[in-house]
């Protein structure tokens, strides 16, 4: 087999694999039918392609030689008519056009040249083929081409197409998609007259949408659709409409929508205008239910009316109430009150009592109202005891616009201080107060630091305190605290606040037996804190930072985020000024820095527990692991980035070990005398505390 093959004696090659080979005769037809294609010996081709059952490779080979009326003959000869109607379709494909179409018509395909001819977009030509020799295609094509003028926005030729394809209603339902009524209206008219009231109630439709609501009725008329009217109209609940059309186009439709009214009033007041049922109930004598439904338009569900047609309904179940049931009055009087008084609409509930000669509740609707002018006439003209009760009332009332300045004028200071403190004019209050004695101060001073407290300004509440001293009221004491606790918050600062700790520290031993614990120690942090700032400026760095390491042990009061950030940055300050290396500075940088970065990880997460943290670092010490986690960041963003950035620098530096080196221990000795003495009130100077 391999010699023949070799010298190319292909036939005696098939010979011999058909008597030994069988099983690999077909494989044998197709590798010589791909070997011949490749030589271009394309009869012999077909050939083996035929003999290994492949006839439709054989179509493929003459298609992509250009042989098409050899494909045709292969097709044709081995697979049938249909299968040659396949390739003649191929071949008008790659001819196009009316190249494509001849040939078709030529194979007797009409049929599939006309949709051919669609599919190319030659509509002409399609009505052509159609036209000659297949007349049923024509109402086809004509609707093809009137759907693709369509599609391009050629609405004029759409519609004759459509016409001619016997499709009017395809042309109408063109022009209402494009709500072009008038060409729908004139199409229906003139090719399909039943369309025209479709028309005109689409039309309709539209102008209610629109609240065209004449138009709309216009055109459901011309169209003979007054039930569809007046179903329109009881929908969009336009209940007179709707009874009107009836009464005058389909008067077997008036009872229906009257019981269908007078359904909706009873069971449905809430979904349309409640007034409107009012006025029906009210006129048939049932006058609860009218008081009801007017009752039920409120300031928040008003329909669309204004305040002052609110009021008129409301006066109207009064009125109601007051003639037909007097059992109601007590309910609907308090009713329309709260309403009137929703709309600050005080003189009308004032007259409202009046006009049922309930005169004390009308001068407390005045009063309310700051209608002084009305209520006091009204009182004298109630009793002596109300018309002394009114004048109390309005000489509180208007305190207010009392001039502080004048009073301080003529020498009333006690007067003035109290008008300045109810106007909250705090700065006029405060330099009076100054001016008239420490007990003024005393006494306006603590409320003046909880305000300045409220609006933010901490620093100022903190000036103010030094500059008044505290009050000798215990009660204040958690105003301080307050003081304290905020002041801790925003340190450092730019002014002196040394003498504040041992004023709060005064305060609180005045008050011995007091709530006093925790404003003591508000007093010590806050000291400690001014001792830190004052020996880093007096360049006592060593014990600022150790100071500044010591305030970790009260996070529970300093926010924990801050006083790590503190004392890290202290160390790490202390680091650069120990040229003696007496102390690991460096290292309590990195602990205190790297808890810092972990504590603002941690206010991430709303349920976050410290308790979880890596606390190795300061098993023994003092320094809490149960805290609260702070809710807002203490410090910035950027000074955030700093230390993640030194951190990561200094986990590279061998010469940084990552722990500390009994810290605690070596702190605590140093400062223990030091807090004996300010608990004693001996607080120490910074001469004391460098020695």
């Amino acid at each position: 087999i391999h010699m023949y093959k070799k010298a190319r004696k292909f036939d005696d090659m098939i010979r011999l694999v058909n008597m030994y080979r069988k099983e690999l005769l077909q494989k044998t037809h197709q590798t010589l039918a791909a070997q011949m294609e490749r030589e271009g010996n394309l009869k012999a081709a077909e050939y083996h392609y035929a003999q290994a059952k492949e006839w439709k490779a054989a179509c493929n080979m003459y298609r992509e030689a250009g042989n098409w009326e050899d494909a045709i003959r292969v097709a044709k000869l081995h697979g049938g008519v249909n299968a040659m109607k396949q390739v003649v379709f191929a071949w008008a494909v790659h001819l196009g056009g009316d190249m494509g179409a001849k040939l078709l018509t030529k194979f007797g395909l009409v049929e599939q040249a006309i949709d051919y001819a669609i599919e190319s977009g030659h509509f002409d030509h399609a009505l052509e083929l159609a036209n000659s020799s297949l007349k049923s295609k024509l109402a086809y094509v004509h609707l093809k081409h009137a759907m693709y003028l369509e599609d391009e926005g050629r609405f004029q030729e759409a519609e004759v197409s459509f016409v001619k394809a016997g499709k009017p209603k395809e042309a109408i339902d063109m022009y209402v998609h494009q709500r072009d009524w008038t060409n729908a209206l004139r199409v229906a008219d003139s090719h399909d007259p039943p369309s025209v009231t479709d028309v005109l109630v689409a039309q309709a439709k539209e102008a209610f949408d629109k609240g065209l609501y004449e138009e709309a009725e216009h055109y459901l008329l011309r169209a003979s659709k007054p039930e569809l009217l007046v179903k329109i109209y009881k929908e969009a609940r336009m209940w007179s409409d709707a009874q009107r059309i009836a009464r005058e186009y389909c008067p077997a439709k008036l009872t229906e929508v009257t019981a269908d009214y007078a359904q909706w009033m009873h069971h449905n007041e809430s979904a349309g205008d409640p007034s409107a049922a009012g006025k029906l109930w009210e006129d048939s004598g049932e006058y609860n239910k009218a008081i009801d439904a007017y009752l039920k338009v409120t300031k928040q569900n008003n329909h669309g009316k204004r305040a002052d047609q609110l009021c008129q309904l409301w006066q109207r179940a009064v009125d109601l109430s007051y003639m037909y049931a007097k059992d109601r009055l007590p309910e609907t009087l308090s009713t329309v009150e709260q309403y009137l008084i929703g709309l600050n609409r005080y003189e009308d509930a004032g007259r409202m009592y009046e006009d049922v000669d309930m005169f004390k509740e009308a001068v407390n609707m005045y009063m309310q109202g700051e209608l002084y002018d009305r209520a006091q006439p009204l009182a004298e003209k109630v009793s002596p005891a109300l018309a002394e009760e009114v004048r109390n009332k309005i000489m509180a009332a208007t305190q207010s616009q009392i001039d502080g300045d004048d009073l301080a004028d003529r020498g009333d200071v006690d007067g003035a201080m109290s008008v300045y403190y109810n106007q909250g004019d705090w700065p006029k209050l405060m330099e009076l107060a100054r001016k008239s004695g420490d007990k003024s101060v005393k006494k306006y001073s603590p409320p003046y630091i909880q305000f300045l407290l409220e609006q933010g300004q901490v620093e100022e509440a903190v000036k103010t305190a030094m500059r008044d001293g505290l009050s000798e009221d215990h009660s204040h004491a958690s105003i301080y605290a307050a003081m304290l606790e905020s002041f801790l918050k925003i340190l450092p600062v730019r002014f002196d606040y040394s003498t504040l700790a041992d004023q709060v520290l005064k305060f609180a031993k005045a008050l011995r037996g007091g709530p006093t614990e925790g404003l003591e120690r508000l007093a010590v942090i806050t000291h400690m804190y001014n001792m830190g700032d004052r020996c880093k400026k007096t360049g006592l760095f060593d014990l600022w930072g150790k100071v500044m390491l010591h305030q970790c042990r009260n996070i529970d009061i300093i926010p924990a985020d801050k006083a790590f950030y503190d004392a890290g940055m202290a160390a790490k300050r202390c680091a650069k000024e120990d040229t003696k290396g007496q102390y690991s500075w460096s290292s309590y940088a990195f602990v205190y820095l790297n808890r810092f970065l972990d504590i603002n990880e941690m206010m991430e997460d709303p349920e976050a527990d410290p308790t979880m943290m890596d606390n190795g670092d300061f098993v023994g010490s003092e320094i809490p692991i149960d805290f609260p986690i702070p809710k807002k960041h203490a410090i910035p963003n950027e000074k955030l980035e700093e230390v993640r950035q030194w951190v990561l620098t200094a986990s590279l530096d061998q010469t940084i070990e990552q722990k500390l080196p009994s810290p605690e221990v070596k702190i605590s000795a140093e400062l223990e005398d030091i807090f004996k003495q300010i608990c004693r009130g001996q607080v120490p100077s910074v001469l004391q505390l460098s020695s």
